[in-house]
């Protein structure tokens, strides 16, 4: 079985607030990483990159669902990465919003690669929270 990593993150914003942090290239580069080019379409790509620390990926966005959810599958990236499905369903709670994320991995990966893939993950959605819930991210590079 190939290792997955699920987060579960409450936020204290809309659905709608949400989804454009996860689907547009400006939200992503207020949460993620400054460097970042991303397509609006099914079909189109994201590339992420984070200068100075040897690492970079390239996304085919596959799903977009307005409100709900968005899902990418790794094209180019270290190579536990390639292969690799990242989704973000957007659920509503009490009119704030629960974010699921998973990243199901397409190959086997060491406990020490999981365990720092889950940890950044960890960080970076805590830095999507604040940036939805207060404008202010903690995205690499800034």
């Amino acid at each position: 079985m190939m290792a997955v990593i699920k987060h579960s993150v409450d936020i204290n914003a809309s659905r709608e607030r949400v989804y454009k942090a996860v689907a547009t290239e400006k939200g992503l580069s207020n949460w993620w990483t400054k460097d970042v080019t991303a397509d609006a379409e099914v079909g189109g790509k994201a590339d992420f990159r984070f200068e100075g620390a040897g690492f970079h990926a390239v996304m085919n966005i596959t799903k977009l669902g307005p409100n709900a959810e968005v899902e990418w599958q790794c094209t180019d990236s270290v190579d536990e990465w390639i292969g690799s499905k990242f989704t973000f369903k957007i659920e509503e709670r009490n009119r704030n919003s629960l974010l699921l994320f998973t990243q199901h991995y397409s190959k086997p990966i060491s406990d020490e690669e999981y365990g720092r893939f889950n940890f950044n993950w960890g960080y970076y959605l805590h830095s999507l929270k604040e940036y939805c819930e207060t404008g202010q991210g903690k995205p690499y590079g800034a």
